[in-house]
């Protein structure tokens, strides 16, 4: 019969010693508060989710109410143009409506 192991106290406990996370809590965190690069008219496609133009206004209709099968509405559209010379046709309904046309001149 082989005589009973015997392990000293330290050597059968010994905590494991882990490199420090890079994800660790080590203060606060500056955001990034570059402003946003602008797009040109030209180049938004449906697939662009998040963009920002630089653009003035060059002409605005006038609020329209209107009704259809589904209710009651209201609508007005302005055109957009950028330095590049794009342009674009933006349509507001209803509380977007409300909320811009005063604002855009």
């Amino acid at each position: 019969r082989d005589p009973p192991a015997t392990y000293s106290r330290q050597a059968a406990y010994q905590p494991q010693q882990r490199a420090p996370s890079m994800y660790a809590n080590r203060g606060p965190v500056a955001r990034n508060v570059a402003p946003p690069s602008t797009v040109p008219i030209n180049a938004l496609n449906p697939y662009n989710v998040r963009w920002t133009i630089k653009a003035r206004v060059t002409s605005k209709g006038e609020l329209r109410r209107y009704s259809n099968q589904r209710g009651d509405g209201k609508v007005f559209n302005f055109d957009l143009l950028d330095a590049e010379g794009g342009e674009i046709r933006v349509t507001c309904f209803n509380a977007v409506a409300d909320q811009f046309f005063d604002q855009i001149v």
